[in-house]
């Protein structure tokens, strides 16, 4: 009498092998008999032990002799038992009325059950093993721009969340390839490990996420390129790492892509590896964002002309260092630049200062003086803030600005004024325009070349190497050895947003090296306003205090504290500026349409773009007369 099993295979099982074997020489014995087939069945039966290999949609009868022999055979001598059928990914066993000599992984079963690659089926006293040679990934592992992303965000937090490693390595495809894409995704796949993650955002780029992979990260990058050296000889590969490159998917793509974008042929660059200072005549520039990079090449193209230049940022985003990297590559940089702030400078001054003034111009005018127009002649000045100058100076300057000619005040005579106009502005163009504090004409003359600077919560990787020169400057002003910033305190810099920018960050900087007795920045020597509420795993049990200044005490530890409600204004606030930003996104940044969306009057909207720390996000799709030049480097893409 014989029980029988049917079992039907469509597709080769992923999961991994599980089951141990009594006889570990049979068990090689048997698989050297595999012959290439990538399922297999293992028999085991009294003393001996078989393969028989399970060819997709092929049906194997199993019967089970009187003497307990085991036996394999494709056509059923009679009717089965039980049935197996694998669907996809998914593998069932049914178990036909009153059979009672099955069992799996040692438990009886009536009915039917799911199974695994792996599973133990017994039938009386033997036994039947479902497997799987380990083997290469289907390329179906590749994941697409969406997915990848989405893992990418997944992976960041858990690394955050758990203090743990990621890489992100990208490898840029260049140069001619002489094999499909596909073939390409299976050399890459095939060289990484189980739990890295290769995906697909670009025809030329392939990235992969290296869980748990830090300093170690270029072994699997060199494995890579490897695999891609016949078919992509030309292929580079950038690494970037969390957090010390960046707390965010997007940033942490854009750091490795700008890193391979440096690389060699066959080779591997480390984000943290490049250098990342840009010098411009005594100035060093840190460039390490492609938006940051975008902006300079701008800049030195605009630097050979003469044509003037009106930059535009919230405060502290880097407006005059831009100015100062025109000058230098311009040919006036052997000349000086002449710099005014507008906003501090007295209405009744600002006319003096600029265009000089004669004897007994004016009270206190004892002796004729020349003006800043006069000074840099030759040169460049730069007009900080000149939407904040008096209207009969903005006039003025336009009319220097068309016949290259100066007044000064008190004076009947002109004098030649050859200089390059450099003006900046923290404002919404738009929003001056519209109240009338910018005259339009002054400001269509200086927008044929328009510089705008992202905030530096935009452009993310230029955070840590700033962070880092910052420090050595500090350190060196203070004449002690340069600060390291911990992997935590850097997480707590990467999520601040940065209001105050770029001089916000030097701001904090020069607080930390005065106040830190050790040679580690933590973060607990950060104060609460540094992303103190966004990110809770970034705190461990110690940082609940700040750290207090030198020669005080903390104080004393106590029961915890229920978490203090938000002021209801301050959500309102907080929920505006979200639905605020969602708008614009959603209407491609035209200010018009997204005030529309929300319901919201045009001019409140302008204005609380600026209450909200809006105001440098330009807005794309809006018609401006003569923005021929214009580049707005916020419209560059960074995402996978």
């Amino acid at each position: 009498m014989s029980t029988g099993l049917w079992l039907l295979v469509s597709r080769a099982l992923s999961s991994p092998c599980r089951h141990s074997m009594d006889t570990e020489q049979a068990t090689a014995a048997a698989t050297q008999d595999l012959a290439g087939s990538g399922t297999y069945l293992l028999l085991f039966s009294r003393e001996s032990a078989s393969l028989v290999s399970l060819e997709p949609g092929v049906g194997l009868h199993l019967t089970l002799d009187d003497d307990g022999s085991l036996h394999g055979d494709s056509t059923p001598q009679e009717p089965s038992k039980a049935t197996i059928v694998a669907l996809g990914d998914e593998i069932t066993l049914q178990v036909g009325a009153g059979v009672t000599e099955v069992s799996v992984n040692g438990e009886p079963l009536m009915g039917s059950r799911s199974l695994a690659s792996g599973d133990v089926i017994a039938l009386g006293s033997a036994t039947a093993v479902v497997n799987r040679r380990p083997g290469p990934w289907a390329t179906s592992a590749v994941l697409g721009r969406r997915q990848l992303l989405q893992r990418l965000q997944q992976e960041t937090e858990r690394s955050l969340r758990y203090r743990s490693d990621l890489s992100v390595l990208v490898v840029r495809l260049a140069g001619p390839q002489s094999v499909s894409e596909e073939r390409i995704n299976e050399a890459v796949v095939d060289s990484v490990r189980r739990v890295d993650i290769v995906g697909r955002a670009h025809p030329r780029e392939v990235i992969v996420l290296l869980p748990e992979t830090g300093e170690a990260a270029t072994i699997p990058a060199a494995r890579v390129l490897s695999a891609l050296a016949s078919s992509c000889p030309h292929a580079a590969a950038g690494l970037a790492s969390c957090p010390a490159d960046g707390v965010d998917a997007d940033t942490l793509v854009a750091g490795a892509r700008s890193a391979a974008q440096s690389a060699a042929a066959g080779q591997v660059q480390r984000m943290s590896d490049e250098d990342h200072q840009l010098l411009v005549g005594d100035l060093a520039v840190i460039a390490v964002d492609p938006k940051t990079r975008e902006l300079l090449a701008l800049a030195r193209q605009l630097a050979a002309s003469d044509i003037p230049v009106l930059i535009t940022g919230e405060t502290g985003v880097g407006k005059e260092v831009f100015a100062q990297a025109i000058h230098a590559w311009s040919r006036r940089s052997a000349l000086p630049m002449v710099s005014l702030n507008c906003a501090v400078m007295p209405d009744s001054m600002t006319e003096a200062v600029l265009f000089g003034h004669e004897k007994g111009a004016f009270t206190g005018a004892e002796a004729a003086r020349p003006g800043l127009l006069e000074g840099a002649s030759g040169g460049t000045l730069f007009l900080d803030e000149v939407s904040e100058a008096p209207a009969r100076t903005q006039a003025e300057l336009l009319r220097v600005l068309e016949t290259k000619k100066v007044r000064r005040v008190g004076a009947l005579a002109e004098r030649t004024a050859d200089v390059r106009l450099i003006a900046a502005t923290n404002r919404d163009p738009t929003e001056i325009l519209d109240n009338g504090q910018f005259r339009q004409d002054l400001y269509y003359r200086l927008n044929g070349a328009m510089l705008v600077i992202p905030p530096l919560r935009d452009r993310m990787l230029d955070l840590p190497a700033l962070a880092r020169a910052f420090m050595t400057q500090a350190c060196a002003r203070q004449g002690r050895a340069p600060l390291v910033i911990s992997t935590e305190a850097m997480q707590r810099l990467g999520r601040h947003d940065w209001p105050g920018n770029v001089r916000e960050l030097r701001n904090l900087i020069d607080y930390l090296v005065a106040v830190v007795d050790g040679d580690e920045v933590l973060a607990a020597h950060l104060p609460k306003r540094i992303a103190g509420q966004t990110a809770p795993w970034l705190h461990r049990p110690s940082d609940s205090q700040d750290v207090q200044p030198p020669g005080q005490s903390s104080p004393a530890a106590g029961p915890p504290k229920p978490e203090p409600f938000q002021k209801l204004s301050e959500e309102i606030q907080e929920l505006e500026r979200t639905r605020m930003t969602q708008a614009l996104e959603a209407a491609g940044g035209v200010r018009v349409r997204a005030a529309e969306l929300i319901g919201m009057p045009l001019r409140t909207f302008v204005t609380k773009l600026k209450v909200h720390g809006l105001v440098a996000k330009q807005s794309g799709g809006e018609c401006h007369p003569r923005r021929a030049l214009r580049t707005d480097a916020s419209a560059v893409p960074e995402r996978v």
